[in-house]
């Protein structure tokens, strides 16, 4: 059972970091500001933490499980026959829903101001896609290399998406774009298109 002080305790440094974020670039920020802002002791924050990357590693690993759980929860509703098309725009809508939802981190996350971020974000972006990409092609069978496919999608996509972040009222007009793009890059010759079994 999870002891609901320790939640609160770790939602509360979360909290906090994303607060700073919005002051100070996250390699200038300390384990004791963390805690001097968000009233906790250092000894507490080392009891859970190593350091602020495990933190905010932590705070990726929660964001991608809730971008998980909405993505499967799309699938469900909206995909039930798995069709490959269908199932990359329930992938792309679940991170721009969990950028939207996380705006107040996610806005922070940019290569120009928190590099680290940024490079993590990313990473975690590209191995889901990756993921989804060596699992579901049913009707759309890679033309090229996994890996290289998924670099070109992260890139061009997330590079649209972080740009995008700059502003609110951009985030959401870009998401339109997103999906033309999606459709014009899933539709060309980069995947095999077959008829689905």
């Amino acid at each position: 059972m999870t002891d609901k002080r320790v939640v609160k305790t770790k939602r509360n440094l979360k909290a906090t970091l994303t607060r700073l974020l919005k002051t100070k670039k996250f390699e200038k920020i300390t384990v004791t500001d963390i805690c001097t802002e968000g009233e906790t002791s250092r000894i507490t924050f080392y009891n859970y933490y190593a350091d602020k990357y495990a933190l905010v590693d932590e705070m990726f690993k929660d964001f991608f499980t809730e971008a998980i759980n909405e993505y499967h929860s799309l699938q469900s509703s909206t995909n039930p026959s798995l069709d490959d098309m269908s199932g990359y725009k329930n992938m792309v809508i679940a991170i721009l829903d969990l950028c939207r939802n996380h705006y107040d981190f996610f806005s922070n996350a940019v290569a120009d101001r928190n590099p680290y971020l940024f490079s993590t974000f990313y990473r975690y972006v590209s191995e889901n896609v990756s993921t989804y990409m060596d699992h579901h092609h049913a009707t759309m069978k890679p033309k090229y290399p996994i890996p290289q496919l998924t670099a070109l999608f992260c890139n061009g996509l997330w590079g649209i998406i972080a740009e995008s972040l700059k502003s609110d009222e951009k985030f959401n007009e870009t998401k339109d774009v997103i999906f033309s793009i999606l459709e014009d890059m899933l539709s060309s010759g980069l995947y095999v298109h077959a008829e689905a079994k």
